[in-house]
């Protein structure tokens, strides 16, 4: 949610407001979630009054859907199994995060933008949690220690 934040922050000038990043970051997940696991258990099959409509309709149904994910799931498979890391875990670390070479097409915003994706490579999940719940990172955080790393070296130059 930081990136997020980050980006639309350079978009239109102002970051996202707190409570719409932590309902964004905690809340409609929950939601979705409970709303998944509700639907699960209380599954009923699909009827039209008193007509309650096939296995069959059923199927043709799931099968339709399948269809429209299957081509995501097996690129999504195919191009982890592809990469060249060592463990799978790495592979699908690798491909979850952005392309290397994106950035801002504004030259005028590059510069804040390459500071910000060397600030994402030093965050922990605790810095993570802290940002969505209050909009900064926490002082002892391993950013914060990263960077105050970084500025003593340019000093002592």
């Amino acid at each position: 949610m930081d990136r997020f934040s980050d980006d639309v922050h350079m978009m239109i000038g102002r970051p996202i407001p707190g409570l719409l990043r932590f309902l964004t970051a905690f809340i409609t997940p929950l939601i979705v979630l409970i709303i998944f696991l509700v639907s699960c258990v209380e599954y009923v099959p699909p009827s039209y009054g008193n007509y309650t409509y096939p296995s069959t309709a059923r199927v043709m149904g799931w099968l339709s859907v399948a269809i429209v994910m299957s081509p995501m799931l097996v690129q999504g498979l195919y191009t982890v199994n592809t990469s060249k890391e060592a463990s799978y875990w790495q592979k699908l670390m690798q491909h979850l995060q952005p392309v290397e070479s994106w950035r801002p097409s504004e030259e005028e915003f590059q510069g804040q933008f390459h500071i910000n994706k060397a600030k994402y490579r030093n965050r922990s999940w605790k810095d993570l949690v802290y940002y969505n719940m209050f909009g900064n990172y926490p002082l002892p955080s391993s950013i914060s220690t990263n960077k105050n790393q970084e500025l003593n070296c340019l000093n002592k130059t």
